[in-house]
């Protein structure tokens, strides 16, 4: 299966008492820095944009919330004033039994130069500053996240706590302000050319799945990920790491790591939509010769092949990764791409958008005993050479939290779920991972529930694959992915 990482992460163990600091307090020791938790590893992000790398200190900061991990305290001073950007950033990452309250005790923040922004990335935010202070600030419609941005000045002192709220606690401020994200009402979300339901590991239908995309390297036609359009400007995709001791053999070809090696200079990835027959990626596992890949030197030529199968080509300007991305455990496998223009659903009329889950009403589903689809260019079966040149899909069945923890132990947990056969013989494979796993929710519309993520192998009896939650990032999703203009489709009634 396959894997992204392009805000690479990178784990600290302390921050200094600079512009921006978060303290955990655990059972009465104060931790400062950053909270690691087991299996929610909090990493610092380096954003990679170009081929340029910049690291962000501890001004952005991520925290896992429980009730086992409260409360926490983040401050900032005035030497916010002496960085070059003046910004600092707070996520709080709320659970089930912990949405996340905020109140500044301390609140120095002046209107004229500075102010802090919350939000919880879908319906709702707020700005402060002067004597209007957060009090009790919780996000909209029992949603989980809250999201802080603090730009500052040197006339800044803040001092901010959060504790963890219940649903339907009272006491609780509601973030005053409306988000209104723009949304283009002639368009539509998860509308699928047709409903042929065919079962196993079959040749998709052209333009069958006109959300799903293919990341290639620039130059080429062979996919190495999957993903997914969720809006004109975002691709949603995994972060996924293939871990360093494995028994598998066929594990290490590039269908892996797809930011890794050239791919960390993003320059090198294109995003094709509507891709349907593309060329074969090599599977470095078994081939004694590594080949080198397809390129075509002429461009033109390669511009009248897209155009010929119907497709469209585009760069990535950013990747942004969930801060709580851990490599070695895949929690949190989830990341989207920010292209280099808007996509023309009119002028590519085959291309659209798959739906996301509405939230909070999806936090709690579990899918389990329902059937959902992939589909990709995934390999056929670790011994082959290639990936298929035809996109395949395949309909699975999604397992209950229960028996995905039977078979899985404490590998998996409740961002994940399982889906595919126990008795084997059919999965997503190496080089589908980011591939969305959508289901039939309404008549006739189609949500992404899951992305491919990892598994023991493909297609192992009383081993399916594993895939990332989309409801467990809603949120992130959603905030991350509205911004730089952004037009979403509307979501059919």
């Amino acid at each position: 299966m396959v894997f992204v990482i392009l805000l690479i992460l990178v784990s600290i163990a302390t921050v200094g008492s600079g512009a921006g600091v978060l303290n955990a307090i655990t059972g009465g020791a104060k931790i400062v820095g950053m909270d690691a938790l087991v299996n929610h590893t909090v990493r610092l992000k380096k954003v990679l944009k170009d081929t340029t790398l910049v690291t962000e200190t501890d001004c952005i900061e991520t925290m896992f919330m429980s009730p086992f991990h409260h409360p926490v305290t983040f401050t900032a001073n005035s030497s916010i004033g002496d960085r070059q950007d003046p910004t600092c950033v707070w996520n709080f990452v709320g659970t089930e039994p912990c949405l996340p309250l905020i109140t500044c005790p301390t609140f120095t923040v002046p209107c004229a130069t500075s102010s802090l922004t919350i939000t919880d990335g879908v319906y709702g935010y707020e700005s402060f500053c002067g004597d209007n202070k957060p009090n009790q600030i919780q996000a909209s419609n029992d949603l989980r996240d809250l999201y802080v941005t603090l730009n500052g000045s040197k006339s800044v002192n803040l001092e901010c706590n959060v504790v963890c709220g219940r649903r339907g606690q009272k006491g609780g401020v509601v973030l005053g302000k409306k988000m209104e994200p723009k949304v283009n009402a002639n368009c539509r979300c998860g509308m699928k050319a047709n409903d042929n339901r065919i079962v196993g590991g079959e040749d998709a239908i052209k333009n069958e799945f006109p959300w799903l995309v293919a990341l290639v390297e620039a130059g080429t036609r062979q996919p190495f990920c999957g993903g997914s359009i969720i809006n004109d400007r975002f691709i949603l995709t995994a972060a996924t790491k293939i871990p360093k001791k494995t028994t598998l053999k066929s594990t290490s070809f590039i269908l892996g790591h797809c930011f890794k090696g050239r791919f960390l200079d993003i320059k090198n990835i294109e995003i094709i939509v509507n891709g349907h027959i593309l060329d074969s990626t090599p599977n470095l596992g078994v081939l004694k010769v590594k080949p080198p890949p397809k390129k075509y030197t002429d461009l033109a030529e390669l511009a009248r092949i897209d155009a010929a199968n119907g497709s469209s080509r585009f760069a990535a300007e950013e990747v942004f990764v969930h801060p709580l991305y851990v490599s070695e455990t895949n929690d949190f496998d989830v990341a989207t791409i920010l292209l280099d223009r808007p996509i023309d659903f009119k002028a590519i009329g085959k291309a659209g958008p798959i739906c996301l889950p509405e939230l909070p009403l999806s936090y709690m589903r579990t899918f389990g005993k329902r059937h959902a689809t992939i589909a990709g260019w995934g390999l056929q079966g670790l011994e082959k050479e290639g990936t298929p040149t035809i996109l395949q899909k395949l309909v699975v069945n999604v397992f209950l939290p229960s028996e995905c923890k039977s078979l899985y132990a404490h590998r998996v947990n409740r961002r994940m779920l399982c889906g595919g056969f126990k008795e084997g013989g059919k999965d997503s494979c190496a080089g589908d991972s980011g591939g969305p796993l959508v289901m039939e929710d309404k008549d006739k519309v189609w949500y992404q529930i899951g992305s491919v993520s990892w598994g023991d192998g493909c297609a192992k009896e009383a081993n399916p694959g594993v895939y990332f939650r989309t409801t467990e990032s809603g949120q992130w999703l959603r905030h991350t992915a509205n911004r730089n203009g952004a037009v979403w489709c509307d979501v059919p009634e």
